[in-house]
């Protein structure tokens, strides 16, 4: 059997997978944006590198599904199989109305993505900016209006204002963004350089976010359903409708916000 490779009793191995880790988290806050309490910056959005056709990607998480703040990007993101979705049709086909809400507490949540550049710091390089539905509806709306169109454009697109406002501020616990189109279009850059950086050197969501694969979203599925017995479970919780009752409600705008703590967090 082979031994792992020690030195004084320390595992070499078990710091160098820590190690990567964090390295892991510190790319992913290089490439992560997201506005400030109380700011308004304005920003501009670009052509997506690794998709030309459409600046915005959308991106499936489960969240708050497994200890430790973790999430995993699910795999039908991208159209595969996700045992938590074949648990979610299956509560839902049985046609009942309680069933379905529990379907749905088991459903990925959507974040979507869109690369950005900070009017100012356009050396900084390129930032990708999660949003959620309402911010994103906003921008799709913005560019389906003839009066801005295609406002990536190098050349004529449109500079937006980010306004964030606090919790504290609005009233509430998740805060507030809005967006505005500025009134007058304007070239990206004038530096050829500058653009081409800009335009070539783009952050990979895929490396960003690599995909969960089925069996570990299956072991997570199965902690889920079956928390340990330290989690003083009742004799009803040893079946999977009293399990799935046992877990958090599934509140949407709660998962976006946390969501933004955590990348928050990974930016500090």
């Amino acid at each position: 059997m082979e031994s792992k490779t020690q030195i004084a009793g320390i595992d070499l191995d078990a710091i160098k997978a820590t190690l990567a880790g964090l390295q892991n988290k510190n790319s992913k806050k290089n490439y992560l944006w997201r506005p400030e309490d109380d700011s308004s910056t304005t920003i501009r959005l670009l052509p997506y590198k690794h998709n030309p056709s459409m600046p915005f990607t959308e991106l499936k998480f489960h969240y708050g599904k497994a200890k430790g703040n973790q999430y995993f990007l699910s795999p039908a993101t991208y159209g595969k199989a996700d045992p938590f979705v074949e648990a979610a049709d299956e509560l839902a086909s049985a046609g009942d109305k309680e069933n379905w809400k529990l379907s749905r507490k088991l459903m990925p949540t959507q974040r979507t993505y869109v690369p950005v550049v900070v009017r100012g710091e356009e050396n900084a390089g390129v930032k990708m900016w999660g949003i959620g539905s309402t911010v994103y509806e906003e921008l799709l709306k913005l560019i389906s209006d003839p009066d801005y169109g295609d406002i990536t454009h190098t050349e004529t697109g449109t500079d937006i204002v980010v306004e964030k406002q606090s919790g504290s501020t609005v009233g509430n616990i998740y805060g507030k963004i809005s967006v505005r189109p500025k009134r007058k279009s304007s070239i990206l850059t004038n530096d050829p350089k500058l653009l081409e950086k800009l335009l070539d050197e783009q952050p990979d969501l895929t490396e960003i976010y690599p995909e969960t694969s089925y069996e570990k979203l299956t072991e997570v599925l199965e902690a889920y359903l079956n928390p340990d017995s330290d989690d003083e479970k009742t004799a009803a919780d040893t079946s999977t409708e009293a399990s799935i009752k046992a877990a958090p409600a599934f509140d949407k705008e709660k998962i976006f916000s946390e969501f933004d703590e955590m990348m928050k967090a990974e930016k500090k």
